[in-house]
């Protein structure tokens, strides 16, 4: 995984629910993605393991529950934990 698009696809998630899980403005992304702006390349290496962590933990799992995604990462990490 070396590009945001490479990163997004691994975590399942569309453009639109990565963006909001990652707070990342839609257009950013999409601008990355298609390659008319570069992401920084530390924002990548931030991306790539932080989207890595969130799937070991199941995090990305439950995101498609709207209470889930309100209630953010901490919550859903610490409802996998207890199941």
């Amino acid at each position: 995984m070396n590009t945001v698009k490479e990163i997004r696809e691994y975590s399942g998630l569309s453009r639109a629910e990565f963006s909001r899980a990652y707070e990342i403005p839609l257009r950013t992304l999409e601008n990355w993605e298609s390659g008319s702006r570069t992401a920084p390349r530390y924002m990548v290496e931030m991306l790539k393991r932080i989207v890595i962590e969130d799937k070991e933990v199941g995090a990305l799992d439950c995101y498609d529950n709207n209470v889930l995604r309100e209630l953010g990462y901490c919550y859903t990490a610490l409802l996998y934990v207890m199941n």
